[in-house]
């Protein structure tokens, strides 16, 4: 065989062992999209948490801050969900998509897992206990499904349909909703002054940094699966934010 021939076999080889199932039926291959997904999420929620701290007057962000909200987060329960079922289903799962964009949805299933494995922790449980419980937690996820179910295009759909904006609709209607109700203030559209409002930002803050936290807890415990260590750094709030929002209370 000659050297040019002998090269080419051995980088047909190497290919062909790129494309081998590995213990979990995830290959070489299939690792590169991952990675690529991975880091994509990672910079969506940095920029989100950004604004959330950094960014007074936020009113021009709104639609730019719920965009990156809700498609981090839906980017981070599908990654998540996907590597939980890794080890069983040797292969990536390839019915993610019918969660659509469900992320509240997605995340009560994703707690459900957490608390039934018997990899699960007290202090794993001690933490999706809290966040269920959490009002603003809650209404913060449900806030972001409906956008990216369709609050998105709301604006969109009112040019199709000729139809003047109605007060409390679309992005800023839902945004001021969520302002007011973790706030626990009245549901009616009054505005809140700039001690309330940077209150709310920096809670909404805390409350992604103990959410990624406790994704990261779920793949340290081994809930995920034995690959997701990896994946349980990249979305860990003490390495993924170069500064991290204080308790509002604290700041009293």
């Amino acid at each position: 065989m000659s050297p040019e021939i002998a090269g080419i076999d051995r980088a047909l080889r190497g290919l062909q062992r790129l494309n081998e199932p590995q213990y979990d039926g995830m290959t070489t291959w299939g690792l590169i999209p991952l990675n690529f997904e991975t880091r994509a999420t990672s910079q969506l929620l940095t920029h989100a948490h950004s604004l959330l701290i950094n960014q007074r007057p936020i009113d021009d962000h709104i639609e730019v801050l719920l965009t990156l909200l809700s498609s981090g987060i839906e980017r981070t329960l599908k990654i998540a969900l996907g590597y939980a079922f890794l080890d069983r289903r040797k292969g990536w799962p390839k019915d993610l998509s019918r969660y659509g964009h469900k992320i509240a949805h997605m995340n009560r299933r994703l707690f459900t897992l957490a608390t039934r494995s018997d990899s699960s922790s007290v202090e794993l449980r001690d933490t999706v206990d809290s966040l269920r419980s959490d009002q603003a937690f809650q209404t913060l996820f449900e806030t972001l499904q409906r956008y990216a179910m369709g609050g998105r295009y709301h604006y969109l759909d009112q040019l199709a349909a000729k139809s003047l904006p109605s007060p409390g609709e679309g992005s800023v209607g839902a945004w001021i909703n969520l302002l007011l109700s973790v706030e626990n203030a009245s549901k009616a559209p009054t505005p809140l002054d700039d001690d309330d409002l940077n209150h709310v930002h920096l809670e909404l803050a805390l409350i992604l940094e103990r959410w990624l936290a406790c994704v990261s807890l779920m793949a340290a415990a081994g809930v995920l699966s034995r690959r997701a260590l990896q994946f349980g750094q990249s979305v860990d709030p003490r390495i993924l934010f170069e500064s991290r929002a204080l308790s509002p209370d604290a700041q009293k």
